[in-house]
């Protein structure tokens, strides 16, 4: 930039002081022109006073001739007139004289022939006659036309002596006016040849100049395009640099992207595959938990059959030993025992139906209560079993209680043998002890089934949050990758959008740089085609107006040289054929005098003869 600008800054000082020598070069120019003008303006008004009294005098010689031509057609006129009068009157004198002397002759012939005169009258009438021609021919000399035709004739050769002499010294007036004029006419053009080369000089010298300024211009032209196609090679060189750097980083994304969407779709795989495993098991476990709830509860219904049938079975012996209305008790007790029997039946039989888990489900907590309440009365019936005495039932069944714990119990038979009683009563001790070891087992059984059951909740419980984890889990890692994949491409974005901010920014220097040189050039260009154009504008406006002012000039000259010359062909022609109308008038008065003569003498001849 500092480089470049310190070129252009020594380009434009240079095209400055071209400029101002162009413009100084301009004046002077203009000045010689202005010189030139005022010497032709000065050399103009010189001829202008010698123009105008040459135009007057030709005015007035113009006048004189109309004047003399005037004169002469007047003189013609007159003479002509002069002439026909004459001519007119002597030949009707002529033939008067004649008719006379025809009728003289006639008279004197008839007088001859009738009366023969005397011869002295006719002398004396011949002698009248002639006495009276001759004084006509005085009276008609006495006119004195031949004094009058020679004054006329000298005062015309005196006019023409005049007109002669003006005419010779308009011809040298001409003469010295057109050697004035060729004179002129030699120092125009001399000044016109210097004129025109001082212009050719000066036109050379611009055009050199020019040419000069031309080159440097071209000079810099040159440098500045060689500037502008190193920053466009830069321009494109970086372009390149960035389009390549533009595809290897979308070549990465979009490796990454493939990478991460084929690590998603694995994952997703993965997921889909855990998921069915794992609903699966849990299918598997519920119906485990649905076997296991079905088996608990069918032995809390034996174990609550057979709880029922012991209690009652034990209260129903209390009350034969404390009251009479043990044979009552021991219907209700059987009544009851056959009542839980067919209760038992019952739920065996309908829980095939669909709506035996729901009720399972809904009794199992009231089951619990249950059990609890009859495992403290079984605790209690073993304190009172302790403390009591020993009681037997005759009509007692060993297998009583054993088979209530497959199947639902019958009700014991009973028995009045009170021999008996003692063994039956053993017998239930040891009955109700095994029964109450089964009890235990079966509490045992129930407990490990109850906690078998919390096992496999808390197993289920674990497959559903493991299967919530896995199903979010997927979304979160796909989430994760997605981010991850969504952050790489935002960070490669920035790089990317950094780059190109930078790459833009130089660009956009790069392209106001060139515009401001290709404006500097444009502006060069302008200002030089602006000066050139001026400068030949100046150049052919000042050639046109010097060109048009000669030619003007000259043309008036000739114009003037040209009327002066027409005005003296038109004198030349007036004064030739004034010459000729005087010798014509010469020769006419000189035939015209000698007809006279003529006649004057045939006249005296004839007045002789008759005198004879």
């Amino acid at each position: 930039m500092t480089s470049g600008g310190v070129f252009c800054k020594t380009q434009i000082n240079l095209f400055v002081c071209t400029w101002h020598k162009h413009l100084h070069s301009v004046e002077s120019i203009k000045n010689r022109q202005k010189h030139l003008m005022f010497q032709t303006k000065q050399k103009v008004a010189e001829l202008i006073p010698y123009l105008e009294s040459f135009s007057h005098q030709n005015h007035e010689l113009n006048r004189e001739v109309e004047k003399l031509k005037q004169q002469l057609r007047e003189m013609k006129y007159k003479h002509r007139d002069s002439t026909a009068v004459l001519q007119k009157k002597m030949l009707k004198r002529l033939l008067e004289a004649e008719e006379k002397h025809e009728n003289d002759d006639q008279s004197s012939h008839k007088q001859r022939i009738n009366k023969p005169k005397s011869k002295q009258t006719q002398v004396a009438d011949k002698v009248k006659a002639v006495s009276e021609l001759e004084k006509k021919i005085q009276n008609y000399e006495e006119v004195n036309r031949e004094t009058d035709a020679n004054d006329t004739l000298q005062k015309f050769l005196t006019k023409e002596n005049q007109y002669t002499e003006k005419i010779t010294q308009l011809e040298q007036t001409n003469k010295r006016l057109e050697d004035e004029l060729k004179a002129e006419r030699i120092k125009a053009e001399d000044d016109d040849r210097e004129r025109r080369k001082s212009v050719v000089t000066l036109h050379n010298r611009m055009f050199k100049r020019f040419l000069d300024a031309e080159e440097e211009s071209e000079s810099m032209i040159i440098a500045l395009k060689e500037r502008v196609q190193l920053l466009e090679r830069e321009l494109y060189a970086a372009r390149f640099k960035t389009e390549e750097i533009d595809k290897k980083r979308r070549e990465s994304i979009s490796a990454l992207h493939s990478n991460m969407f084929k690590q998603l779709l694995d994952a997703e795989a993965d997921h889909d595959q855990t998921t069915k495993n794992f609903i699966l098991q849990i299918q598997q476990l519920r119906l485990q938990i649905k076997a296991l709830e079905i088996e608990n509860s069918q032995l809390k219904k034996a174990f609550l059959v057979a709880l029922g049938c012991i209690y009652y079975y034990y209260e129903g012996e209390e009350n034969k030993k404390n009251s009479k209305e043990s044979q009552s008790q021991e219907t209700q007790s059987e009544a009851y025992m056959y009542i839980c029997i067919y209760v038992y039946v019952l739920f065996a039989t309908t829980e095939i139906k669909k709506d035996a888990m729901i009720y399972y489900k809904q009794a199992y907590e009231m089951e619990k209560m249950k059990t609890q309440y009859l495992q403290n009365q079984l605790k209690n019936n073993h304190i009172t079993l302790r403390d009591m005495d020993l009681g037997f039932d005759p009509t007692g069944n060993p297998n009583a209680v054993v088979s209530a714990s497959a199947s639902p119990l019958p009700p014991p038979p009973p028995s009045n043998d009170l021999v008996e009683a003692e063994i039956e009563t053993e017998t239930e001790i040891e009955i109700a002890q095994k029964y109450e070891v089964q009890l235990k087992e079966m509490s045992e059984t129930i407990k490990q089934k109850e906690a078998e059951k919390l096992k496999y909740e808390q197993q289920i419980k674990e497959l559903k949050q493991q299967v919530e984890e896995t199903t979010s889990g997927g979304v979160r890692r796909a989430s994760e990758i997605h981010h991850s994949m969504f952050s790489s491409l935002l960070e490669a974005e920035r790089d990317y959008e950094h780059d190109r901010t930078e790459w833009t920014h130089k660009e956009l220097q790069m392209k106001h740089e060139m515009a401001s040189l290709t404006e500097e050039l444009n502006k060069m260009k302008d200002a030089a085609a602006n000066n050139d154009k001026t400068l030949r504008q100046s150049i052919a406006k000042l050639q046109d107006d010097t060109w048009k002012h000669l030619v003007e000039v000259d043309e008036g000259n000739k114009q003037l040289i040209h009327k002066i010359q027409l005005q003296n062909q038109q004198y030349q022609h007036e004064l030739t054929q004034l010459k000729a109308q005087i010798i014509h008038l010469e020769t006419s008065k000189l035939a015209t005098i000698d007809q006279c003569n003529q006649q004057i003498n045939l006249l005296r001849d004839a007045v002789r003869v008759m005198n004879q």
